[in-house]
């Protein structure tokens, strides 16, 4: 009996919480701790959107995340940790099932100065050198190739006086999510090296490089079931090996704390089991942000991806503004427009207006 009552009050504080922004934490006893994460968005959309039938109809979109995290003291300085997180997304549709999409799900251990180690579902390590443009809404990021979150990894991370170092090994999965690809992969493997200085002018400085190696499972039909830019690809959907990719990323600053600069550049090569030359994908980002004491922010963004063997070329620019009165509050509105594209993948100007609600 006492345990249900524990797991009816439970359920109240969690429907509570999702109301209310100073409920993060919702459980706290004997070293253990459980709170909640997410938020709650509207946004409007311009014309040539891409997402209701009529393209260049306007449409208004939602978004919502929930999210739990967990961690329990194991024994001195070593804690474990959990983390659980879904995301519900609608737009230009007005069906009453809502897709879902699973985000992050993962299980692992706090060493404290000796690291940490996790398994599970959540980013790929080599995100740490795309995310650090990652700053802007849902109008841009057209140059990542690992924003996406996948099944069946292991990672462990460290960091010591400024300097960090994240493995990662991708046991076997099938339709592994790439931006512009999904594989079935066999295993792989990559690796994440870093360094901060104390602060120049400023904010700090940090450097980071990465590799990354995907071995794809032999199978004849589909390994890459969706290698392509505008179904112009078509001959890259059959008998993929492997993939390896490489990328550098450089910050200065603290991105939300007054001047941010961040870019990085990454090239993506994938071998095949047939006569086929190997493909590449190269890309970049550039971001700088000015965050005032006031909640209001400023930032531009240039992406740039090159599809090497076919010569084609996206180039975006990114504008944008927002204010956030609190931390539980944000409006903002932002435009993405063509900047020298391809003329076969050149895009129209969007642009986007939206408020959330952070708990």
């Amino acid at each position: 009996m006492k345990n249900t009552i524990k797991l009816s009050l439970l359920a109240s504080v969690l429907a509570f919480s999702a109301f209310s922004a100073q409920a993060a934490q919702i459980y706290s006893k004997d070293g253990t701790t459980l709170g909640i994460n997410g938020y709650i968005d509207t946004v409007y959309w311009s014309g040539h959107n891409n997402l209701v039938s009529d393209k260049g109809d306007q449409t208004i979109g939602y978004r919502v995340r929930f999210g739990l995290d967990g961690r329990t003291r194991l024994t001195d300085g070593i804690d474990g940790f959990a983390r659980y997180q879904t995301q519900y997304q609608e737009n230009g549709s007005s069906t009453e099932a809502v897709p879902t999409q699973l985000r992050d799900a993962y299980v692992g251990i706090d060493f404290g100065k000796y690291g940490t180690l996790k398994a599970g579902r959540y980013l790929d390590n080599l995100y740490k050198i795309e995310g650090i443009t990652d700053i802007f809404e849902r109008l841009s990021g057209f140059g990542e190739q690992f924003a996406n979150r996948n099944s069946g990894k292991i990672n462990y991370e460290i960091n010591f006086k400024g300097f960090s170092a994240a493995l990662e090994y991708q046991t076997a999965v099938d339709n592994y999510s790439f931006i512009d690809y999904k594989a079935n992969v066999d295993r792989g493997y990559s690796l994440v090296l870093g360094y901060t200085s104390p602060d120049v002018l400023f904010g700090p400085v940090s450097i980071h490089a990465a590799y990354g190696y995907f071995d794809f499972q032999d199978t004849d039909a589909a390994n890459l079931n969706n290698f392509k830019y505008d179904s112009k690809l078509e001959k890259y959907t059959q008998n993929a090996d492997d993939s390896d990719n490489y990328g550098v990323s450089l910050t200065w600053g603290n991105l939300g704390s007054g001047l941010y600069l961040a870019s990085w550049f990454e090239e993506s090569k994938v071998s095949y089991n047939s006569d086929i030359d190997d493909y590449k994908i190269k890309s970049s980002e550039t971001a700088v942000s000015y965050a005032f004491s006031n909640g209001i922010t400023l930032q531009a963004g240039y992406d740039w991806k090159r599809y090497v063997d076919t010569s084609t070329t996206k180039r975006k620019g990114v504008l944008f503004l927002s204010y956030n009165p609190n931390a539980s509050f944000r409006v903002w509105t932002d435009v993405a427009f063509d900047a020298g594209s391809s003329d076969d993948i050149s895009d129209d100007t969007l642009y986007s207006v939206g408020a959330r609600f952070v708990f």
